[in-house]
């Protein structure tokens, strides 16, 4: 015991300790797992546009076949960015820029579709969708998710096939 203060006084500073150390561990687990919901919300975004993407390219011909143009623009709008880009913040520069040059190639495709007059140039559209379709590879590469978090994923697909 530290002689000049009383057992009391060690007791309330013990307390304030521990108070102020699970505060600073709950906020920063808080902020951890927004940081992860917003990597798996934008990497299910990006697997999705580029799937479907995937599904409307024609490697043999070199572009892109598209039966209804309005049922893909509604399709490939990009909703993550859009409607708030200031959670963007909360990842890494490493992780942002290929996030914002997929969007941008999405964008571009979108733009493509709906280019006034007859139908899109298959071949330019082809050559966005790809593009799109590699910054897709570039932004999976680049997200790094947390190791509690791909545990937690796992133990859930686990319970899943249990059921």
């Amino acid at each position: 015991m530290i002689p000049w203060l009383d057992p009391a006084t060690i007791n309330v500073l013990i307390g304030a300790a521990v108070a102020l150390f699970s505060s600073a561990f709950l906020n920063w687990n808080q902020r951890r797992v927004r940081r992860d919901r917003l990597r798996r919300s934008i990497l299910f975004e990006v697997d999705y546009i580029s799937g479907i993407l995937n599904d409307l390219i024609d490697d043999e011909r070199g572009e892109c076949v598209i039966d209804d143009t309005d049922r893909a623009l509604l399709r490939l709008s990009p909703d993550m960015l859009e409607a708030d880009p200031t959670r963007l913040s909360k990842l890494t520069t490493r992780e942002i820029e290929p996030i914002y040059e997929f969007y941008e190639e999405a964008r571009s495709v979108l733009i493509e579709l709906e280019r006034p007059g007859d139908e899109p140039d298959p071949e330019r559209l082809y050559v966005h969708a790809q593009r799109t379709v590699d910054c897709a590879d570039h932004v999976r590469g680049n997200m790094r998710r947390s190791r509690l978090s791909l545990l937690t994923e796992w133990y859930k697909s686990v319970d899943a096939a249990r059921l």
